[in-house]
């Protein structure tokens, strides 16, 4: 399944085309295609442990490293005020290839990768590109959050959710009204509480802002902050609140408490720029993916929720997923028209 989505991812991006701080690890090379490794480094705004955004980069850099031999090294829980030196430590070390997992790492990118032409900067979530070299991979935010506001629209008994997301940057903000748009898409009365955390780190914090909503009546409840997402859920576990794992699959943080996952595989198109950057055909642009080429999806239903879920809310929820990949709603139209509240 996972090479039928590289494939894809594959496909779609020729298509639409025709050292560091923080902790460090490194993986050797056995040899690259061409008998030389490929040098792929990943810049990580969080912990490789978050079981979501995080560790699914790095997911994709250790399959880099399995299909084409490459040498992988990473950098987690780098602060913006760091990144440019840990942009420009890699470049000098002779990395081809250089991952800023994170909308935060563009500005640092653009800087940097002016003075190494030769060398490919490519950002997740980014908002810059430029030529010859910076280019960004960015999973369609609007989507995802339609999707994860309508599952958990979908399963809330009460008619009231929530979403708790860690910053108020562009690819969140879009998160959030899609959500809004999703929910409301299902339920337009239902009764939304959202919180902007201010934080991709705080667990307790973002715990602290999930037990605030759940307070408040929610009884299914989401998350986007990164690593602090395992506050919101560790909160769902003590309340016995339903939750939806988001982005990557959650279940092992909340086994009492999440029931199905709105999986964002960014990973496969990191692994994807990869394979570009070793053909040195990664262009200066930006590549998007969506639930068409099934960067998101929906995972199974699971854990200890799963047999109160009915086939008419699962099958519903199926029936949604084809028609957003069939491009039937207009998710951005809708988007558009919400106005997402949100507390600071």
């Amino acid at each position: 399944m996972k090479q039928k989505i590289i494939a894809l991812l594959m496909a779609c991006i020729l298509c639409l085309s025709a050292a560091s701080c923080g902790q460090t690890t490194q993986t050797a090379s056995t040899g690259g295609d061409n008998g030389a490794a490929l040098k792929i480094a990943l810049i990580l705004p969080g912990t490789v442990n978050d079981k979501g955004w995080s560790s699914l980069a790095l997911s994709a850099i250790e399959q880099l490293h399995e299909e084409l031999g490459a040498e992988i090294k990473y950098s987690e829980s780098v602060k913006a005020s760091d990144c440019e030196q840990v942009f420009r430590g890699y470049a000098s070390q002779g990395y081809k290839l250089i991952i800023g997992h994170g909308y935060e790492f563009s500005d640092a990118a653009a800087v940097v990768a002016k003075d190494y032409p030769n060398t490919y900067f490519c950002i997740s979530n980014g908002t810059k590109v430029a030529e010859p070299n910076l280019s960004a991979t960015a999973i369609d935010n609007t989507a995802f959050g339609f999707l994860l506001g309508a599952t958990c629209a979908v399963l809330s008994e009460n008619k009231n959710i929530g979403l708790i997301t860690g910053t108020d940057n562009p690819p969140m903000k879009q998160t959030v009204a899609g959500f809004e748009a999703g929910a409301r898409y299902i339920e337009p009365k239902i009764q939304l509480n959202m919180v902007y955390s201010g934080t991709l780190e705080d667990a307790a914090k973002v715990k602290e802002n999930a037990l605030s909503v759940i307070d408040k009546g929610v009884d299914v409840l989401s998350q986007n902050a990164d690593h602090a997402s395992l506050g919101a859920i560790t909160a769902c576990e003590e309340r016995g609140v339903m939750n939806v794992g988001a982005i990557g699959d959650q279940l092992a943080a909340g086994p009492n408490s999440v029931v199905v996952n709105v999986m964002q595989d960014l990973s496969q198109t990191i692994v994807a720029a990869g394979h570009l950057a070793a053909q040195g055909k990664l262009e200066a642009k930006e590549y998007r993916f969506g639930i068409a080429e099934k960067a998101i999806y929906l995972s199974d239903f699971t854990g200890v929720y799963e047999d109160r879920i009915t086939e008419e809310k699962k099958a519903r929820l199926r029936e949604l997923s084809e028609q957003l990949a069939q491009g039937k709603i207009d998710v951005n139209s809708l988007a558009a028209e919400a106005s997402a509240p949100s507390e600071k």
